[in-house]
């Protein structure tokens, strides 16, 4: 929903699309998938999870924003500095400050030449209404409840992720908690990562399409590449039906009685 380093925005169409109807992203950053199938139409519900204080203070800003909130923030020129602007929360400052300088690890106070703000004011007021129901965890990616959901995990790369104020100590131990997950797993690295066996996505543009001469391969793990199958989701419980046997508690006849009858 804004800029971030390494949002997947860009090629969020080419991962598989939600099989369940929750998406958990468990390193969220600007939650890039959950918002593409958002703007499709499929609507799911959505746990954002991230480590990172700034992420989380942008999130549960935007979560309780009204479009009134983002049409009154300041416009901006080429070489505005946001320390001018008393006004702006520290939020409003960290939102801003992720689109005045796309692609950056950390939130920028002076506006360069690449600024896309405007346009993502326009974005994210027209994109508001369809987070509202989503719920952010200031948190670490073991924080996550295990339950069945489609799982986009999309952690600090193994190799070039070292921009992130939040680095992975072991990805052996982050491959085994992804493979304890239930449910549709995908988990995106670039080349060349190996904690996984990962296969190849395809060719990206770094930094959100604005330096052509930086590209990456991408990789996808979903399971498939070395046999790996996910808990399915557990079947509901079929109530079996219940015969009931009438039973007639009159007292019997005399015998007697009973023979007149005949």
């Amino acid at each position: 929903m804004f800029y971030y380093y390494g949002r997947r925005k860009q090629i969020a169409h080419r991962y598989p699309s939600p099989q369940y109807t929750h998406i958990i992203e468990p390193f969220a950053g600007s939650a890039a998938y959950s918002m593409y199938w958002a703007e499709q139409g499929i609507e799911r519900e959505v746990t954002l999870i991230d480590k990172s204080e700034v992420v989380a203070i942008i999130w549960k800003y935007l979560l309780s924003a009204k479009e009134t909130d983002i049409k009154n923030l300041p416009k901006l020129k080429t070489g505005d500095t946001l320390d001018d602007y008393q006004q702006l929360s520290k939020a409003e400052k960290f939102l801003i400050g992720f689109h005045i300088n796309p692609g950056s690890a950390v939130p920028k106070l002076t506006v360069s030449k690449a600024s896309r703000w405007e346009a993502g004011r326009k974005y994210i007021i027209k994109t508001l209404p369809l987070v509202r129901h989503w719920k952010f965890i200031h948190g670490d990616y073991f924080d996550a409840d295990a339950t069945f959901a489609t799982w986009f995990i999309d952690p600090p790369f193994q190799c070039g992720g070292s921009h992130y104020q939040h680095q992975i100590n072991d990805y052996n131990v982050l491959g085994d908690w992804v493979k304890s997950r239930c449910g549709q797993v995908i988990v995106c690295e670039a080349e060349p990562a190996t904690w996984l066996p990962f296969r190849d996505l395809g060719s990206t543009v770094n930094n959100g399409g604005l330096n052509s001469a930086k590209r990456r391969k991408d990789l996808i793990w979903t399971g498939e590449s070395d046999g790996w199958q996910p808990l399915s989701a557990p079947k509901p419980k079929v109530k079996r039906a219940q015969y009931l046997v009438e039973v007639d508690y009159s007292p019997p006849l005399p015998s007697k009685l009973f023979e007149r009858l005949k």
